[in-house]
């Protein structure tokens, strides 16, 4: 049966992408117009109460397009254009890349902090309950973080199967997607330099992205390909002004519905828009079509103020900001600026050393088309815009850090890197396809139809061309399998890590629950900064979970204490709380999962954890 239903979501998704080509979309931006497609109407569903049945209606109607499109293709009573389907060296390069992403992320466990705050919890939370987070519940406590891609990587569960892997997969269809549509700018197909130069700045993406990396449902990384490929959509469109109106659209609602922080990059390519339109009458209308695309997330800013009235994690309320401003001195204002400057001026930051070698490579490439080729090109220009974007974002941080952290978070400059990788990415990957644009431009042989084997302007030239083709496919290959090895590595050392043992010792719950459940860790690092406490509430899908690493306590406050509960996991071996189980219960605990009974702990030999309070209610009565 699974294997029927993986079927059946690979024709649907590949039936809405098809569905995308026919409406006038280039093939290569096909997925991310597919994905973006399917964030909005997921949210609409749920929206309206509907997510379950929703995925059984989107996965039909998908499938149902790529039956019908395959029957009138076999009937002949429509023939797509061939040439358009020819295939390229960069569609090999993305399936053989994608391919060994996809493996190694179905082996990929999640480990960061931030998936059992939020992210991954959030997707398992939508796919077993089949509905968005109600006032009732108390498990998802980020209850204004907008669900976008959690929806889409649901939807991706509800028919491949619920794991990590499957949750890491779906956010990879995602990121392959929007990285797809990077090909959209290349002019002509057939150059295979002009290719693997895009090739390689993904590579080279995926370097910046080192902090977080893909086995993660962390969105730093989609929202900087999703833009990076919107802006090339955007460009690819520019000769169609209403599809690419379309398409800003889907690009802009998805962006605000994977996060807040999608809006910083919403402006960047309204700013892009505008400045590729000449006529006012297409500017007014991106205008408009740009504040309709504000309504999903304004939909969403209504439903929270409507079910979660005093939401305040990242919610955004001009009252709480001013609050938070209010509350911050001069001084204390003044310091966290120093401290930011002070980190973008110190070389060991290492997203300064990557905005400086863009500038640098800006730079050489302007030298040899401008100067050396005499082409003129708009080289130091994007240079320039990507400088202000990277500069602006560096501002919008200092706000996000002024007004939504403690003053310790904040000049710690916590996860600091990691938000400024996604402008660095943006960056990278739009100098990539800039490059391609550009060595496109610089051809001796400028009619794309004449040209062939002989285009060149000398032997010298072809040789050229070749030896370069050659090492770039080579190094983009090496630097694609690195981050592959990479995430292998993550993936064995992640066995020592405290979620891999939990599920070892205890079968995951799917059902929500209230069970009372005591988490019991040596580290008390892992304990003080909620890592535990996130965690077992995740994986026992209760919102019942204390963590607990210090039990300094008498034998009877101990059995009391213990009595409150009805499990005890102990992950790894606590010498403390097992001699005070030895004086209070004259049992010997190991490494498990326990249940608590009216003797003491007993072991539970199936994993499973199974609610019977009856006994505990009994004792709380008597204490």
């Amino acid at each position: 049966m699974q294997a029927i239903l993986t079927v059946l979501f690979a024709l649907s998704y590949w039936g809405y992408a098809n569905l995308a080509e026919i409406a006038g979309f280039p093939r290569q931006m096909k997925w991310l117009v597919a994905s973006a497609g399917l964030i909005n109407l997921l949210y609409i569903l749920a929206m309206l109460g509907q997510l379950e049945a929703g995925y059984w209606i989107l996965l039909t109607a998908g499938v149902i397009s790529q039956l019908v499109r395959w029957g009138l293709v076999i009937t002949k009573k429509w023939q797509p254009d061939f040439a358009d389907e020819r295939v390229h060296l960069y569609d090999f390069w993305m399936l053989f890349v994608g391919i060994l992403f996809a493996i190694q992320l179905l082996k990929s466990p999640l480990i960061h902090y931030d998936n059992y705050s939020h992210w991954a919890v959030m997707v398992k939370y939508l796919h077993f309950t089949g509905h968005l987070p109600d006032a009732g519940q108390k498990l998802i406590t980020f209850t204004s973080y907008l669900p976008g891609s959690s929806l889409f990587i649901a939807y991706v569960v509800c028919f491949l199967g619920y794991s990590s892997g499957t949750m890491l997969l779906g956010q990879f269809f995602l990121i392959w997607s929007a990285i797809g549509a990077l090909f959209a700018v290349l002019p002509d197909e057939r150059r295979r330099l002009n290719q693997l130069v895009i090739c390689i700045a993904i590579g080279f993406s995926m370097m910046a992205n080192i902090s977080i990396r893909t086995n993660n449902l962390l969105v730093d990384y989609l929202l900087a390909v999703f833009t990076a490929g919107a802006l090339a959509g955007i460009w690819a469109l520019r000769q169609k002004p209403a599809l690419q109106l379309v398409f800003f659209f889907l690009m802009v609602s998805s962006l605000l519905l994977i996060k807040n922080s999608g809006s910083f990059f919403v402006l960047i390519l309204l700013v892009y828009l505008l400045a590729l339109k000449k006529k006012w009458t297409w500017r007014l209308a991106d205008l408009a079509g740009a504040g309709i695309s504000f309504l999903p997330f304004w939909t969403w800013q209504q439903h929270v103020k409507a079910v979660f009235p005093n939401a305040s994690n990242h919610a955004i309320n001009t009252q709480h900001y001013e609050n938070a401003l209010a509350g911050q001195s001069q001084i204390d204002l003044n310091a966290l600026g120093n401290r930011i400057l002070h980190h973008l001026l110190s070389w060991q930051t290492m997203s300064t050393r990557e905005w400086v070698l863009i500038n640098v490579y800006g730079l050489l490439l302007f030298i040899v088309v401008n100067l050396i080729l005499k082409k003129k090109q708009p080289i130091l220009r994007t240079v320039f815009g990507l400088d202000i974007m990277i500069g602006l974002f560096y501002l919008s941080l200092y706000g996000t850090y002024a007004m939504t952290m403690t003053k310790t978070e904040a000049m710690s400059l916590n996860g600091f890197e990691r938000y400024m990788s996604t402008v660095i990415i943006i960056a990278i990957l739009s100098m990539g396809a800039l490059t391609a644009v550009v060595i496109d431009r610089c051809y001796v042989e400028q009619n794309i139809e004449k040209r062939d084997f002989k285009s060149y302007k000398s032997i010298l030239t072809k040789n050229i061309y070749q030896m370069s083709s050659l090492v770039l496919l080579v190094f983009s290959i090496i630097a694609m399998l690195s981050e592959i090895n990479g995430l292998a590595y993550n993936t064995r050392m992640a066995r020592k890590e405290l979620p891999v043992k939990l599920a070892k010792m205890a079968k995951e719950e799917t059902q929500l629950n209230h069970k009372k459940i005591l988490l019991v860790d040596s580290e008390a690092g892992n304990v003080d900064d909620d890592y535990d406490y996130y965690l077992g509430r995740d994986w026992f899908f209760s919102d019942h979970v204390t963590a607990r690493a210090a039990f300094d306590m008498s034998a009877d406050d101990f059995k009391n204490y213990v009595y409150r509960y009805d499990y005890v996991v102990l992950p790894v071996k606590h010498q403390t709380f097992s001699a005070l189980t030895k004086q209070a219960f004259q049992e010997k605990v190991a490494s498990d999962l326990y249940q608590v009974t009216a003797g003491g702990l007993e072991k539970v030999k199936n994993r499973e954890i199974e609610l019977n309070s009856r006994w505990i209610d009994k004792i709380n009565s008597e204490l």
